[in-house]
């Protein structure tokens, strides 16, 4: 009699264990079945790949923002070095004394050499002339 009543108590603690046991495992996926869990997780999943694929968009804009931003600052470095180029060879009353393409115009000559004529810089930006105006 003894061992039926162990083996039921036995038995008995195995069977509340397994309810126990369901129980908490139902608890922890919230009630809901494991198809329902996956489908949870699967658009879960999505979400964060739409998430994902919106940043990667945002930074390829970012990207390009950059590079044009960086197009603009050497471009303006280089309108920046140009103009310092020519404005360095004007004195402080703003009289040219670099050099002069073709012997145009000379330094100390008479100004009626240039009479009519406007001042134009070579293309490199290097050195002043004098030219005809535009008819």
């Amino acid at each position: 009699m003894h061992r039926t009543i162990a083996s039921l108590v036995v038995l008995a603690s195995l069977v509340i264990g397994a309810f126990a046991f369901s129980a908490f495992a139902e608890d922890r996926g919230g009630g809901r079945t494991l198809a329902q869990r996956v489908t949870a997780l699967e658009a879960s999943a999505e979400r964060q790949a739409r998430a994902i694929d919106s940043l990667r968009a945002e930074n390829r804009q970012q990207d390009r923002a950059i590079q044009r931003l960086l197009r603009f600052r050497t471009a303006a470095n280089e309108r920046i070095a140009a103009l310092e180029r020519r404005t360095s060879k004007l004195s402080g009353r703003g009289v040219y004394s670099g050099p002069v393409d073709n012997g145009q115009v000379q330094l100390g000559a008479d100004p009626a050499g240039c009479a009519g004529e406007i001042a134009e810089w070579n293309g490199a930006g290097t050195s002043l002339g004098c030219v005809p105006p535009a008819p």
